[in-house]
């Protein structure tokens, strides 16, 4: 299900008849923002309950045992139970009471990533409608949201039937209404690559023996999680940084490094993750700022020729060379391919076996190729022998390139 103009008809349609519609997706897709704007449109306000910052179930219900008074206000040596609720909840009850006409939304937010004692109470509140003695006014809906995956507790089916489940996903329409003042570069690149507004995995890299290494957030532990992503909400604090850098200090951040990453590389990874989204984002910066900027000059790159590439030109046979290049790893055909682009000597033959053996690329190659890109360093002869065959590789090494073939 997506944020859109549909789905606000249908929880619309759920909070008229009493349903408690529950918001699963991934983390920074916007389900928070949503409520919030979903609010303000059918004209009343949320009360957001962050439910992970919740330390203990009297956090919520703000149970006491308080000694009992007689009309004088002296103890009688009894003693009862008081519940005094969180301040988000009486906030909303008591908007509630004195807004009678509208229908005011509790939105109780990451119900799954607390404690189960803690997300035992809160699915008390929902479906009960009270806290300790405390009961919700009639007019105060309810709203729950939670991630579908990893470190959450699980709800059992029981619990689950007593709400509306709706899978959410990401919608760039949605995104770039909440977003006007987006960053050119983000919103070029958003616009361009749609489907990349939320990836939670890193891009595959390649070892230094050239098996593949893929980080997959789902089989860590807990601890090593600590791998950024791409969200709809980490794409809007990149556009906001981006839109706040100094000029001068974007370009000066084009330089690589020693080990060949550049510091706009590094930013945008702790920003976005190592992602193909960060991958696009740099290329459209570096591509766009060393066009505008055309008095600073673009750091070289100089790749170096790769053992086995003399090898590989002296092959007589195009079969031969299928096998030759078929044996190496896909970060050596993948350095090949980076060399014979930069190089302005004629390996057309070469590119073209290589074009149709290549099924992925390695994703150090795709920066280097990036970086040539940008400094004009490609060479168009050797870049349009890559483009005989037509696969995601090519497709791929177009879009870094500029879209020149």
């Amino acid at each position: 299900m997506k944020f859109d103009d549909f789905f606000k008809t249908i929880v619309e349609t759920d909070l008229k008849w009493g349903n408690i519609p529950m918001l699963l997706g991934g983390p920074g897709i916007g389900k928070s923002s949503w409520v919030k704007w979903f609010a303000g449109e059918i004209g009343t306000k949320s009360f957001s309950l962050a439910c992970n910052q919740l330390g203990d179930k009297a956090d919520l219900t703000g149970a006491r045992l308080l000694p009992v008074l007689d009309k004088n206000g002296n103890e009688t040596g009894d003693w009862e139970q008081k519940f005094f609720p969180h301040q988000t909840i009486n906030r909303a009850i008591r908007y509630a009471l004195e807004n009678k006409s509208e229908t005011p939304i509790l939105f109780l937010d990451e119900i799954n990533r607390t404690t189960a004692d803690i997300t035992s109470a809160l699915l008390s509140l929902a479906t009960d409608r009270t806290i300790g003695n405390v009961e919700l006014p009639d007019n105060l809906r309810i709203m729950i949201a939670g991630n579908d995956k990893g470190n959450v507790t699980m709800l059992d089916t029981a619990s689950i039937s007593r709400f509306v489940l709706y899978y959410m996903k990401p919608c760039l329409e949605t995104f770039l209404k909440w977003n006007p003042n987006l960053n050119i570069f983000v919103k070029n690149t958003v616009v361009k690559n749609p489907e990349l507004i939320y990836e939670d995995r890193p891009v595959m890299t390649q070892s230094e023996d050239g098996d593949d290494e893929e980080f997959d957030i789902n089989m860590l532990d807990d601890a090593d999680q600590m791998l950024q992503i791409t969200t709809p909400r980490t794409i809007a604090y990149m556009s906001d940084f981006l839109n706040e850098i100094p000029q001068d200090v974007l370009i000066s951040s084009l330089t690589l490094s020693d080990d060949g990453v550049s510091a706009i590389e590094e930013l945008i990874t702790g920003h976005v993750g190592k992602t193909n989204f960060a991958m696009l984002l740099t290329q459209e910066i570096v591509q766009n700022v060393m066009t505008v900027n055309t008095n600073q000059n673009a750091p070289t790159l100089v790749v170096t020729k790769p053992k086995c590439f003399d090898e590989l030109k002296a092959v007589a046979t195009v079969k031969d060379l299928e096998e030759k290049l078929m044996d190496l790893s896909v970060r050596e055909q993948s350095m090949v391919l980076a060399y014979a682009l930069q190089d302005t000597a004629d390996h057309s033959n070469l590119l073209n076996v290589l074009s149709t053996v290549m099924t992925e690329i390695d994703i150090d190659a795709k920066k280097k190729i990036m970086t040539l890109s940008a400094n004009d360093q490609i060479d168009e002869d050797n870049l349009r022998a890559f483009m005989v065959a037509k696969n995601s590789v090519t497709d791929t090494i177009n879009v870094i390139a500029g879209n020149i073939v």
